[in-house]
């Protein structure tokens, strides 16, 4: 019934009904209504980017954090602890099981692997324990696997961890980072007393005498290829 209700409801088009649809389908459109192409600009964003080699894909490697967190108990637990050992196993298996191939290039050192006080010259230094060698032998035996390393440092006085942070030091930690052959920083932002300090911090830093930044410096004189995060 409602079918059949519906079906009478139906009226059959009248010519003037056809006459009007017609009219309708030729008549040419409204040039005010449809502006004519050669005047409708297309704009499209895009990213502007130095040739410097820098980032031309996305960083791809492992970081110890998410596993491994802040473990410094290498007596009880020195498979699992912040350590030379730690990292220089890793860079094997990065090897070994093909994830170097597969892009994963860098190497990242979180938190927790300096020690407690910088050194007599104010540098940063790792913990002589965990580290016996030191960062810079660290890194030439991840380069001498085909990888690079990165190293984690804090915009503020302390790390998240509460190791020492860069503030007011950051001259020299990029100078260090340097010597030590260090390809990537990892620049946290734990203890800084305002945006603007963070801010400053983050913006001074790359513009030591150490490392290119995606910024046009004299930083991009250096041969050294080096990203930051």
């Amino acid at each position: 019934m409602l079918l059949e209700s519906y079906s009478n409801n139906i009226k059959e088009p009248s010519v003037e009904d056809e006459t009007r649809r017609r009219s309708q389908k030729s008549r040419k459109p409204d040039s005010r209504a449809y502006p004519r192409s050669e005047n409708v600009f297309w704009s499209t964003l895009g990213a502007k980017a130095l040739e410097n080699g820098l980032a031309r894909t996305p960083t791809m490697g492992w970081l110890h954090w998410e596993r491994f967190m802040c473990n410094l108990d290498c007596q009880e637990e020195p498979d699992v602890c912040i350590s030379e050992q730690l990292f220089m196993q890793m860079a094997e298996l990065m090897v070994s099981d093909g994830w170097k191939d597969a892009g994963y290039e860098y190497l990242c050192i979180d938190d927790c692997w300096m020690a407690p006080e910088r050194d007599s010259k104010g540098r940063l230094q790792a913990d002589h324990q965990r580290f016996p060698n030191g960062i810079q032998h660290l890194a030439n035996y991840v380069h001498s696997k085909g990888l690079k390393l990165g190293v984690y440092a804090d915009v503020g006085n302390k790390t998240c961890a509460g190791f020492p942070g860069s503030f007011g030091y950051y001259d020299i930690d990029a100078q260090t980072f340097a010597d030590w052959g260090v390809d990537l920083l990892k620049f946290d932002g734990c203890y800084y007393d305002s945006v603007m300090s963070l801010e400053n911090g983050r913006l001074r830093f790359p513009k030591g005498p150490c490392f290119k930044f995606l910024l046009k410096s004299a930083l991009n004189a250096l041969q050294k290829i080096t990203v930051m995060q």
